[in-house]
């Protein structure tokens, strides 16, 4: 039996091939019931043979190598990897590697966990033939499974769709927006729309995410196929799929109808000109009309029309139907204040705007569902609401919610020991890498641009309560889309004390590498807070002191800090004790490099994740028997591709 239907997995994983011999596509099967050959991804029925496999271990520990029998450059992983590329790695071959531990590797072809995949168990591979592979590319890969079985080729994952309620009055949720899906295991996402056609015109009646339905496995358009339903239904998968809609009536089964046509008539030349010059006419008409009242009503610049929409915004509607409720205020800044709310049993931070600061918050909204902003390092966003009217509107952009604050407020309380120190700044650094990141296409929505902070300093760096680093406040981020110009890049935003010396002088070169090394300057300061309240040096630990602060006070103008930064190229002071411990020597070596005043000889961000992710390990490998494996090359060069190779 070669052609297989539908699975049951009473107990573990598995996985089939679609040929005999564990050759051929691979398809992981685990638990549950697959009662389509659809079901785990498989564009046909054929399976041809299977092997139970290992898939949640407890130990994940993997060795690359670039060359055959473990030669070459290595890397190794102990977690999942998006873009190896961005560990160091020069090459996207990997020609042989080892295996560790007690759970199994998937390897994909292509970034972000798309392509062709090979499933490798514990054990060494000595050519990438010995994985099954065609050939020995490898972008990504992942330490078990994924958040759903039966992936292959990289379906187009669901995760946001266009929302819109023409109920929304009566049932009081927001009337549009964008919907964040909530699925259930072992069930797929996606998005619908409904709409009535009465005599031409279109009414659209809801729009939003949609649960698990055959019908709509893999149509990336939303496209209704029935001939005349009273009420007109799509559904599609992929983020924001359901933007636009259309009716196209399946044809099947009409040939088999019996139709008399009346006989058809021959039209004369005067019909012909007038039926085709007359709607070009009027379409010329209405252009000429709409430019009319656009140079008319357009305002002045920077004018704040108060009953103008900010535009579409995407919130969950499931913040509009669940309730939100305020409870206390935990900081103010430049653009507003930020709340911590209770939304059901989940506390989310509300970061309220007034009206006149509607570009920032718009700004920041449009950085959150940029196509691959979901990072472990990137605050996660939930939803964006625009809440009273006319001079008491408020623009309000709803985020995950941390307990300990900013990386600002966790050292004015507390000192970091070593390994403290080296989780926050790697885990920091490595958001900052994947920020600057683009990448060709993230797991269906589109390619993600490089983007660049612009304001980047402790107190926009929060602490999971593992200490892990999240970067957030993006209203003066920019977008660097090939093609499309950046936006806006006045030259002098941020905070002054962490301006980088070209933007307190005002010579910026309005580039996209210009933008990212301005950040780059910024995190050396930010690495340099945290090593001041380390616990490893020698001598008492200080009080938490800001940048510049024992220099030029709390509040330095723009004047001081151009005297300081720019004219006298001083740097905060790093101390002897510093230099007399291995680590935090190696730590401020590496701050020198990110706040050099020559821009050019700054160290990239993904190359301060591998720095510090080797310092660590080694310190850390004086009191640990693990070997460790060590990236042979770093260049000070942003590592991820700037287009795609095809």
């Amino acid at each position: 039996m070669n052609r297989v239907n539908s699975v049951r997995v009473e107990s573990g994983a598995f996985v089939c091939f679609d040929h005999p011999d564990f050759k051929g596509q691979q398809y992981i099967l685990e638990h549950g019931e697959y009662p389509e050959f659809q079901r785990w991804n498989a564009h046909n029925d054929h399976m041809g043979s299977c092997k139970p496999i290992r898939m949640h271990g407890e130990h994940y520990r993997m060795e690359l190598f670039d060359g055959d029998n473990f030669t070459g450059q290595c890397v190794e992983l102990c977690d999942d990897c998006p873009f190896l590329q961005a560990r160091g790695l020069a090459k996207n071959c990997i020609n042989s590697l080892r295996v560790y531990g007690d759970g199994a590797w998937v390897l994909y072809e292509e970034p972000n966990y798309r392509g062709r995949m090979y499933i490798v168990e514990r054990g060494n591979y000595g050519s990438h033939m010995e994985w099954q592979a065609e050939n020995p590319n490898v972008q990504s890969l992942t330490c078990g499974l994924l958040s759903m079985s039966g992936y292959s080729l990289g379906e187009a994952e669901t995760r946001e769709c266009v929302y819109y309620n023409d109920n929304w009055r009566t049932e009081r949720t927001n009337q549009s927006g964008f919907e964040r899906c909530e699925g259930e295991k072992d069930k797929r996402l996606h998005c619908y729309a409904s709409w009535l056609n009465s005599s031409g015109t279109i009414k659209l009646v809801k729009k939003g995410c949609w649960l698990d339905d055959f019908n709509c496995y893999d149509r990336q358009e939303c496209v209704s196929m029935e001939e005349n339903p009273q009420v007109f239904f799509c559904c599609c998968e992929g983020n924001y799929c359901n933007e636009r809609f259309t009716h196209l009536p399946d044809m099947i089964g009409i040939g088999n109808r019996v139709k008399i046509q009346p006989p058809t008539r021959v039209p004369s030349l005067l019909n012909v000109l007038v039926y085709s010059l007359l709607p070009l006419c009027v379409l010329s008409l209405a252009l000429v009309l709409a430019l009319w009242m656009y140079r008319h009503r357009k305002p002045p610049y920077g004018h704040v029309d108060l009953s103008e929409d900010p535009g579409p915004t995407p919130p969950s509607p499931l913040v509009g139907l669940k309730p939100l409720q305020l409870l206390e205020i935990k900081a103010r800044g430049r653009f507003g204040c930020v709340w911590k709310a209770q939304l059901m049993s989940e506390y989310v931070a509300v970061k309220i705007f007034p009206v006149q600061d509607k570009q920032s918050w718009q700004n920041e909204r449009d950085i959150f569902v940029t196509p691959g902003m979901r990072h472990e390092n990137l605050l996660r966003y939930i939803a964006a609401e625009k809440h009273g009217s006319n001079l008491e509107t408020e623009l309000w952009l709803i985020t995950e919610f941390h307990e300990r604050g900013s990386l600002t407020d966790h050292l004015k309380g507390n000192t970091v020991t070593w390994n403290e120190l080296c989780h926050i700044a790697e885990s920091m650094s490595r958001g900052l890498a994947y920020l600057h990141e683009d990448i060709p296409s993230y797991k269906g929505e589109g390619p993600k641009p490089t983007i660049a902070h612009r304001d980047f300093k402790s107190k926009n760096v929060m602490l999971r309560d593992d200490l892990t680093a999240i970067i957030g406040d993006f209203g003066l981020a920019v977008r660097f889309e090939p093609g499309k110009p950046p936006g806006d890049t006045h030259g002098q935003v941020g905070t002054r004390r962490y301006m980088a010396p070209e933007v307190l002088e005002g010579a910026i070169n309005f580039q996209r590498d210009s933008f990212l090394r301005i950040d780059m300057y910024a995190m050396g300061l930010v690495l340099w807070e945290l090593v001041t309240r380390c616990t490893e040096a020698d001598g008492a630990t200080g009080e938490y002191m800001l940048p510049f602060e024992e220099e030029i006070g709390q509040h330095p103008s723009l004047e001081d800090l151009q005297d300081v930064v720019v004219h006298k190229k001083m740097r905060p002071a790093i101390k002897e004790c510093w230099l007399k411990h291995p680590g935090l020597s190696q730590m401020s070596e590496t701050i020198e490099e990110c706040w050099d005043h020559d821009a050019e000889a700054r160290l990239s961000a993904g190359c301060v994740e591998e720095r510090i992710g080797q310092i660590g390990r080694l310190i850390s490998s004086t009191t640990s028997d693990s070997p460790v494996c060590i990236v042979t090359s770093l260049t000070n060069e942003d590592l991820p591709p700037k287009e795609s190779s095809t």
